[in-house]
């Protein structure tokens, strides 16, 4: 069980990143960029419907209803990230990367604000004695 939930979790990342970063493109009229991950989308999509999602309900009843919850909070924490991280990538015109540079770079800024902003409130030097 273990092992579906942790695929149906995979599988729902990279679903999701290649939904919002797709949108993105479509609306950028960036046809390079949709054209190679739309097909990782499906494929994504794919497992998470078929593998993870269908066997955990089928295969363990009210018990792979549960395991889903996992799979809702990634959904949660990834639809918030891939959203902060496409309002970062900028026009790929000119470009010849077809704007997977601006992904992997929008994904690196993101991630340094969101674990820079995690450090804040256990930084030592934040609390003052007696306090």
């Amino acid at each position: 069980m273990l092992l579906l939930i942790l695929i149906a979790c995979v599988s729902m990342v990279l679903k999701d990143a290649v939904g919002v970063f797709l949108v993105k493109a479509e609306a950028a009229g960036n046809e390079r960029l949709a054209g190679i991950i739309n097909p990782a989308g499906t494929i994504a999509s794919v497992i998470f419907y078929s593998v993870g999602a269908t066997n955990l309900t089928h295969y363990y009843g009210w018990k792979g209803y549960v395991g889903l919850i996992p799979v809702l909070v990634v959904d949660y924490i990834d639809g918030r990230y891939f959203t902060a991280v496409s309002r970062v990538i900028e026009s790929d015109e000119g470009k010849n990367n077809a704007g997977l540079g601006e992904i992997w770079k929008g994904m690196r800024v993101v991630a340094r604000q969101w674990l820079d902003a995690a450090k804040v409130p256990f930084h030592f030097a934040n609390f003052k004695e007696g306090k």
